[in-house]
């Protein structure tokens, strides 16, 4: 059985991508490039902070 940190992530990871492919899906290639950067970022931040608070 998964541990409840595993499905969190694993739920989050889903719905992310799922997010991602939707707003990149009308986009021009440069914007798309400039969004994945800045939600890199964000990604990245969101989940120091997530480990932070399940630890």
């Amino acid at each position: 059985m998964l541990h409840p940190k595993e499905i969190l992530s694993e739920m989050y990871k889903s719905s992310f991508s799922t997010f991602i492919v939707q707003v990149t899906h009308s986009m021009t290639l440069r914007n798309r490039l400039h969004l994945y950067y800045i939600i890199e970022i964000r990604y990245y931040n969101t989940k120091k902070q997530t480990k932070v608070c399940l630890n």
